[in-house]
């Protein structure tokens, strides 16, 4: 049964293709118990890269896909891979997505 995470650190690697692109991203994300959910980023985004609006979208999708609602936890993007050509949002989005289902026993 899935269960909200309370000390958890789980790294996820997506790689998809959808047509003639591929949609990649890595994150290494860091769950803990706290009084209310929380997302921080520790990320290194090269230049002219972000995507922590996609992945903190990926968590929030994740929680709701096991649990059914968002629980009080602290999630720290610790790390990212990246890569220069086929890294965009929609990758690291499901990377997060996925890394917050194996958090919950998914």
């Amino acid at each position: 049964m899935p269960q909200a995470p309370i000390f958890v650190d789980v790294t996820m690697n997506i790689r998809t293709n959808s047509g003639p692109k591929w949609n990649d991203g890595g994150v290494i994300l860091l769950f803990r118990n706290a009084d209310a959910f929380d997302f921080v980023s520790k990320a290194n985004w090269p230049k002219g890269s972000n995507a922590d609006s996609s992945i903190l979208d990926g968590v929030k999708e994740g929680f709701i896909q096991a649990l059914g609602y968002i629980p009080a936890c602290q999630v720290t993007l610790s790390a990212i891979e990246y890569h220069p050509i086929n890294s965009c949002a929609s990758g690291f989005q499901t990377s997060a997505r996925y890394a917050t289902l194996a958090a919950c026993g998914l």
